[in-house]
């Protein structure tokens, strides 16, 4: 890396290799702009999908670290130290939840980071069993339902957030470890899948930037690719308002409620819909990366159109942040229904503006 660039500025560069291409001046966020390829993808790689997984990883590594000091000392304070390291490397997961496509689909990432429901009864097997833990052998012999950020946070909340730090057994932590040693490896990977490329295969970040050459099996045009992005953002703009909201609050079933141990169900709501909102403006805050943004494409054609889908996606999360917390709690109040609903109406509006207006727009738009 030369002096004074930051790591998506170098990893632009290092695509525009990649890819062959020509490298002309640089854009406002001072990352070069590479002539005769989609700047929209190359930016969504390099300025949008790398930095969020590389935050991912730098927290997931926290994560870890903060498990062994606890481990070694296990007090009320590293307790907390612990829960906050899990919640700081869960909000780079949940933002990158708008693109779940690529390795993180090919090679299982997904499951074996954030499955859920947590299968209870095999991980309580697991911890009276005999096996060593490692990260490989949370890697390689048990099922995404016994490890990941859910399986971690069960054992250092416990039901209701009420564990202490007295309550550990050495076995629990033992797992513990291993679980976040493996969490850990796994954003790791992803990282280097995108920007490097794993097992013999290419870079993804150069075969999505790449789209529409004529050796690109994944993406024929860039036309597809760009859909692959509104694809990603309607996706989870779907699940958040059916399944991780919409489902158990209908049932009124607690334990269908993602995130409950540590109660930050309604921050991952949130961040899936900044999820949608990086995806669409080109930024991500928390790394302070930015690029060439979709929403370009859809200013060009329509202004008003592109500030109705920045204005849906700002009012979803706002929406979300009016529901009172512990939302597995508070769901229950029929007092906070009209608030549940209203942030569910607003996030099924967004996704009906992104499939009906916004995705043959961009199609229509072409290349």
């Amino acid at each position: 890396m030369q002096p004074g660039q930051s790591s998506a500025q170098w990893i632009l560069r290092g695509l525009s290799c990649v890819l062959g291409l020509s490298v002309c001046a640089c854009g406002k966020n001072g990352g070069a702009k590479p002539v005769g390829q989609d700047a929209v993808l190359v930016d969504f790689a390099a300025q949008i999908v790398i930095p969020t997984y590389q935050l991912f990883e730098t927290r997931a590594t926290a994560l870890r670290a903060a498990t062994e000091i606890f481990t070694g000392a296990r007090t009320p304070a590293n307790l907390e130290a612990l829960r906050l390291a899990w919640v700081g490397a869960r909000s780079p997961w949940e933002q990158s939840e708008a693109f779940l496509f690529g390795p993180v689909e090919a090679y299982s990432f997904d499951a074996a980071v954030d499955s859920w429901p947590l299968n209870h009864t095999d991980l309580a097997s697991v911890l009276s069993s005999s096996a060593e833990f490692t990260a490989d052998l949370v890697d390689s012999r048990l099922a995404p339902t016994e490890k990941g950020f859910h399986a971690i946070e069960y054992m250092i909340y416990g039901e209701n957030s009420q564990k202490k730090a007295t309550a550990f057994t050495d076995r629990e932590l033992s797992y513990t470890k291993a679980a976040a040693d493996n969490l850990a490896k796994v954003a790791h990977q992803l990282v280097v899948s995108w920007r490097d490329g794993i097992d013999g295969h290419p870079p993804f970040a150069a075969v999505f930037a790449g789209a529409g050459a004529e050796d690109n099996t994944s993406y024929a045009s860039i036309t597809a690719a760009r859909e692959q992005i509104i694809a990603g953002m309607e996706a989870i703009c779907t699940e958040v308002a059916d399944t991780k909201i919409g489902a158990p609050f209908v049932e009124q079933n607690p334990n269908k409620v993602e995130s409950q141990f540590s109660y930050n169900s309604l921050a991952d709501f949130a961040d899936n819909l900044r999820s949608v909102q990086n995806a669409y403006t080109g930024t991500v805050p928390a790394s302070a990366t930015a690029g060439t943004p979709l929403a370009g494409i859809i200013q060009a054609s329509d202004v008003n159109l592109d500030a109705q889908v920045r204005q849906e996606i700002q009012m979803a999360i706002d929406a979300i942040n009016q529901i009172p917390g512990p939302f597995p709690v508070k769901m229950l109040d029929k007092a906070n229904a009209a608030a549940i609903t209203a942030a569910q109406t607003a996030i099924v509006k967004l996704q009906a503006t992104l499939h009906d207006q916004v995705a043959p727009l961009l199609a229509k738009a072409g290349t």
